[in-house]
């Protein structure tokens, strides 16, 4: 329908508009420094020992943009210190990447709506996602909370499908995917366990 290919592009601007706003006005959280030079040494040695407390794949995600960098940073007293460039240049970065998951959970809100309710709905559902602050708060953030929500909710409509639909690749794709929960959240084990309980 016509207002769906003009609405859904104007709500997903909205809710960019307001990360970007978000990005540029809060300071670092305690744990961003952490979650964004873990990342990077998982990418480029290979260690996951030395930050053991998330799982690697959001903190991999987040350091993507930072990867073809020379930039330095020391570690005090388990306090990661960022010394060159300025902080907010690897925050401008990194946070772009929750803003582009948030963006595919929004999707994926309004794709599953439109599946299980109406077009109607499914509109609705995406305005209130848009306009949700604690969204706009955790995928404007270089944390692992933003990562979990995305594959946590892809995970359960996945489920959903397998169950309506048991096939082989509904059931490879689920596999993947609780794959991909696994790794961004330690809460992940137990809501994947209820899922396949009740697969």
């Amino acid at each position: 329908r016509r207002s769906t290919l003009v609405l859904v592009p104007l709500l997903l601007l909205l809710f960019v508009l307001q990360c970007a706003w978000f990005i540029r006005t809060q300071s670092f959280t305690d744990d961003e420094p952490e979650h964004l030079v873990a990342g990077l040494e998982a990418w480029r040695f290979g260690e996951f020992q030395r930050w053991p407390g998330h799982p690697p794949l959001g903190r991999m995600l987040l350091a993507l943009p930072l990867l073809n960098t020379n930039w330095s940073y020391h570690v005090e007293d388990r306090q990661v210190r960022l010394d060159t460039p300025a902080p907010e240049v690897w925050l401008y970065r990194s946070r772009s990447v929750g803003v582009l998951l948030g963006v595919a959970l929004l999707l994926l809100l309004w794709a599953t709506a439109r599946n299980l309710l109406s077009e109607t709905s499914a509109l609705f559902v995406l305005a209130l996602a848009a306009l949700s602050p604690e969204l706009i708060a955790d995928f404007s953030l270089a944390g692992t909370d933003g990562v979990g929500c995305l594959f946590l909710f892809a995970c359960v409509v996945q489920w959903l499908r397998y169950w309506r639909n048991p096939t082989w690749i509904q059931a490879s794709i689920f596999g993947v995917l609780s794959g991909l929960l696994l790794l961004s959240k330690y809460n992940g084990p137990p809501l994947v366990a209820v899922m396949l309980l009740l697969i």
